[in-house]
């Protein structure tokens, strides 16, 4: 998905998670660790993931466990 939209991997994952915030909007934290990333992040603003994009990601969610309890729990410890 990452080569068909000409991007990273964790752009594709970041765009997700942005059309998932929907209308209301939100914000992804993009952890960039040198200017010479700075390029790949501008691209996660063209991307927009169709249908079948969501459907393949899902495929791939459904597989998954979601954590149980407190999500913060994991971070906290």
């Amino acid at each position: 998905m990452a080569d068909k939209h000409g991007t990273t991997i964790a752009n594709v994952a970041s765009a997700w998670v942005l059309q998932q915030l929907g209308p209301d909007g939100g914000w992804v934290i993009i952890g960039v660790r040198d200017t010479q990333h700075l390029s790949e992040h501008k691209d996660l603003l063209r991307i927009s993931l169709d249908d079948e994009d969501q459907v393949e990601i899902r495929k791939v969610l459904d597989k998954g466990q979601p954590p149980e309890g407190c999500i913060w729990s994991h971070e906290r410890g």
